[in-house]
């Protein structure tokens, strides 16, 4: 673990005291979308000479708090999952993880579909952010199937997924058993390989926490101690994690049955250094690791922040090996940043992932991908 990263995260653990943030309910709003009429609504458009409200802000400047986009729903295996989207053209599907949603992507997603020529979509997982929050016994194969089937139901094809934290795994899971429909994968401060708890270094007694019974009651019962610890202790440039921030986290996660799914997803990591380690993740990452081979044709970016975490000093053993069966992965550094790099380097994220999208020669609007 290095110093720096040290201090971060004292700082930042220190700061959160400051903060005594309010509950609120919101009720899911927006229509269930016509799929087909929605897509070709999108195909007719043109692009704005202009970018997107949230991408307008100077690099070195706070980030956008706001999340101005239409809220939409399609309706998979019963349950209603929430996605927004910008643009048009071939598909852009960004991933959040735990215990984030669509909103941590509203500074990056609309920002990349204009600069690249393509449609993005940022999508939020079941149990999280806008999407319904049935009380089951979540594992990765639920949400995997659920993930899949939102790609065939909006008839996203030709796709470029980019994913982070439990996005990451998720996406990798799809694209290793759907090779075919994948042109490239961005790994953002993630994992697809199984971890041991060295792996975390600084973050390490958290995941154990998390995992064990007390942090199990924390999860469920006191919302805002992992806001703090899970997402804001993260955050390096504590000016971009302000009050709407924070809320806007916090909001969708209002009561203890709304909190299930993220207060599950520590126990579904694949630690192989704990034996109560679940054999349903084990086998989810086996089954990535049996068919990276698959992808040797798609092209592959790990974007990693500085120091980052999932991605970091601590774990480079396990990026290394990742690289090395899928030789054409490419590193590329998005600034600095330690998990939730979204919140600290919107501006570095958007630049990185567009430059090598053009590089691959994957956009669909060549005069910009001049632009820095």
């Amino acid at each position: 673990m290095s110093s720096t990263r040290r201090l971060v995260c004292l700082a930042a653990l220190a700061s959160v005291t400051a903060l005594v943030p309010t509950a609120r309910t919101f009720a899911l709003d927006g229509p269930d979308v016509d799929v087909a009429q929605a897509a070709e609504s999108l195909e007719s458009g043109d692009w704005p000479s202009l970018p997107p409200l949230n991408c307008r802000t100077p690099e070195g400047q706070t980030p956008s708090p706001a999340y101005p986009f239409q809220d939409k729903y399609v309706t998979i295996d019963g349950y209603r999952i929430h996605y927004v989207e910008e643009g048009h053209g071939k598909p852009i599907l960004f991933v959040h993880g735990n215990p984030t949603w669509s909103y941590i992507w509203r500074n990056i997603f609309p920002c990349v579909a204009w600069r690249t020529g393509r449609r993005a979509i940022a999508v939020d997982l079941l149990g999280l952010g806008k999407s319904d929050k049935p009380n089951l016994d979540y594992n990765l194969q639920i949400h995997e199937r659920i993930l899949t089937k939102f790609i065939r139901r909006l008839h996203l094809d030709d796709l470029i997924m980019v994913g982070q934290d439990w996005g990451g795994p998720l996406m990798t899971h799809y694209a290793v058993h759907n090779p075919h429909n994948v042109e490239a994968l961005v790994l953002l401060e993630t994992f697809a390989w199984k971890l041991q708890y060295s792996d975390f270094g600084f973050f390490a007694p958290f995941v154990q926490l998390g995992r064990s019974p007390a942090g199990q009651d924390l999860l469920i019962n006191h919302p805002t101690w992992f806001v703090e610890n899970f997402i804001q202790l993260g955050v390096i440039n504590q000016q971009n994690f302000g009050p709407e921030v924070f809320q806007n986290y916090l909001q969708r996660m209002p009561t203890p049955d709304t909190r299930v799914a993220l207060a599950k997803f520590p126990k579904l990591i694949p630690i192989t250094d704990d034996p109560d380690t679940l054999q349903s993740s084990l086998d989810f990452f086996t089954q990535i690791e049996n068919g990276l081979h698959r992808l040797r044709r798609a092209d592959i970016l790990i974007a990693k922040a500085e120091p980052g975490n999932l991605i970091s000093a601590d774990s480079w053993n396990k990026v290394l090996a990742f690289q090395a069966a899928l030789p054409q992965t490419e590193i590329r550094s998005v600034g600095p940043g330690v998990h939730p790099v979204q919140e600290d380097s919107p501006v570095g994220i958007v630049r990185t992932i567009s430059r090598w999208i053009c590089d691959k020669h994957l956009d669909g609007h060549r005069d910009r991908c001049e632009l820095d």
